[in-house]
């Protein structure tokens, strides 16, 4: 291999690592600022409300459950011979919650 050729590859490859490095430390600013914990927070931990239809009226929860999505796969051959594959008829389960009663 020439040595010009070896020379490059060396370089594209400090250039790549560079840029991965540069990314992983922007990915934990972002991260980590996001869940500094001076930001004001909307609730108190471990109690969540429920407002229905944009009611200024509402309840705390006690417990929520359900609401899980299912569907099923389809599919379909593209023009190119391949196959191409998406979700129909997706449906979600019942939700389920109780409220405190205040």
């Amino acid at each position: 291999m020439p040595a010009e050729l070896t020379n490059r590859c060396q370089e594209r490859i400090l250039s790549m690592y560079k840029l991965a490095v540069i990314s992983g430390v922007v990915l934990v600013l972002i991260v980590g600022l996001g869940q500094s914990p001076s930001n004001k927070r909307s609730y108190v931990a471990g109690r969540f409300a429920l407002s229905l239809d944009g009611s200024s009226e509402f309840d705390f929860l006690r417990s929520a459950d359900g609401g899980a999505a299912e569907g099923e796969v389809i599919a379909v051959k593209d023009a190119g011979g391949g196959i191409t594959k998406h979700i129909a008829g997706v449906k979600y389960e019942d939700i389920t919650v109780q409220c405190a009663l205040m």
